[in-house]
């Protein structure tokens, strides 16, 4: 195996190619996307499909038919949960055609780097089988790596470019970050599984048993349940389909070499294991109520959480530890946003709520406090529901009172259920019609 090629070769993005026209001459390599809102792949194979430089290709979707040959794994776009099914699409596309995407690429933020290697390691997708391009968005030009930045190593690394007033988002990446991890396109891809074959309606036999048990065993709508009886039929054909649908494949039904990968990725998944008696503990475990005027790091996860969170007039607050006039607008909005009480407290119910849509990072674990906070928690406020009444306690008031369609100009009529619906024969059920005038 060849000694891989470290030497450093800048990569531009080509998305706004006005500002980096200064520096295409210098750079070996241009990254454009495949889909997403900045979609501009072909443009960019037109322009520099001739030009001698690398091209790379970006997947923001988690779409592996589009054949591109990094995924870009950051809010909004793909999940690092989403990565290995990618990956094992993605490097069987490649098996088939022998280029570059046998080595799949993984674009994801320099702090969230440790937990998709944590998740790819999890999945039996060791380091060596992927190439890792983080974000770190400093202004020097470097590769992460314990001897640069104290993040995981990186194959490549997205920085900010100033260099005379411009804010451009370039990488360095190491030269084989655009071959195989040996240096060199792999000539020889390997065979396809035997014993998963292609398959497809029509096909019998034990091959098919094991596809369908596979089949049943995956808890999406439309794909599980289905019988495992060695017959690919129509049944099996549709939870295919479906099964494809959902993870973006091409959908035509056939079992090939793309959705043989996608399928065991699925079935390969690993359950979390449970977490370990905690050294450190995140910040919402500590027993702090965090209000404005509260400052240190677990306000700075707070402001995390709400800075990546997507709600409109939460989301990109800044984070500085300092819980000030911007932060408890932010809370407020999404206290009214998750329909809790607003009073602009971050306190229990407003962090889990608010780690429900924006879980916690590894970067955002924290020492716990040596000593709970002095202040005592703010009291309860009480429960937003009308008294009951006097004598007779029961029956019991509803919180609110029901609305009778009898007296807003609607008859209930009755219709006969048929047979077929899941209840018993001869069951009716009410509709309410308006009145005849």
């Amino acid at each position: 195996m060849a000694t891989p090629d470290k030497t450093l070769l800048l990569m531009l993005d080509d998305v706004d190619i006005s500002i980096e026209a200064r520096y295409t001459g210098s750079a070996a390599a241009i990254a454009g996307y495949v889909n997403g809102r900045f979609e501009n792949w072909p443009a960019v194979v037109q322009k520099w499909g001739n030009s001698g430089k690398h091209l790379v290709s970006i997947d923001v979707q988690n779409y592996p038919a589009a054949g591109a040959q990094c995924l870009d794994i950051e809010n909004g776009d793909a999940k690092v949960s989403e990565a290995p099914a990618w990956f094992r699409a993605t490097k069987a596309l490649g098996v088939q055609t022998g280029d570059l995407r046998y080595y799949p690429k993984l674009y994801i933020s320099a702090s969230g780097s440790a937990s998709l290697i944590k998740t790819m390691t999890a999945a039996g997708i060791p380091r060596s089988e992927y190439m890792l391009w983080s974000a770190h968005y400093t202004n020097t030009a470097h590769i992460c790596g314990p001897g640069t930045c104290g993040y995981p190593q990186a194959d490549a690394t997205q920085y900010t470019n100033k260099d005379n007033g411009a804010n451009l988002d370039a990488s360095q990446c190491y030269a084989y970050f655009f071959a195989g991890k040996d240096g060199v396109v792999p000539t020889a891809p390997p065979a396809v599984n035997p014993a998963e074959p292609t398959l497809q309606i029509g096909d019998t036999g034990p091959v098919v048993t094991a596809l369908q048990k596979k089949l049943a065993a995956i808890e999406l709508v439309g794909v599980r349940g289905i019988k495992a009886d060695g017959d690919f039929g129509v049944q099996t054909q549709t939870s295919v389909r479906n099964f494809q649908s959902h993870q973006r494949l091409e959908i035509d039904g056939i079992v090939g070499p793309t959705t043989w990968a996608a399928i065991d990725a699925w079935k390969n998944a690993p359950t979390p294991p449970p977490p370990p008696v905690p050294v450190k503990v995140n910040a919402w475990a500590a027993p702090t109520v965090l209000k404005q005027g509260s400052m240190g790091a677990a306000v700075e996860v707070l402001q995390r959480m709400c800075r990546d969170s997507g709600v409109h007039g939460v989301r990109g607050i800044a984070v500085d530890g300092n819980f000030g006039e911007q932060t408890l607008a932010a809370v407020r909005n999404f206290q009214a946003y998750a329909k809790l009480t607003v009073d602009g407290i971050a306190g229990p119910a407003t962090h889990k709520a608010l780690e429900a849509i924006s879980p916690l990072a590894d970067a955002d674990i924290v020492p716990a406090p040596a000593e709970p906070d002095p202040e005592p928690l703010p009291p309860a406020p009480a429960p937003a529901v009308d008294p009951a009444p006097p004598t007779p306690p029961a029956p019991a008031p509803e919180a609110e009172p029901a609305i009778d369609l009898m007296d807003l100009g609607y008859d209930v009529k009755f219709i006969h259920v048929p047979a077929g619906f899941g209840l018993p024969e001869g069951s009716y059920l009410p509709i309410f019609v308006p009145k005849e005038k």
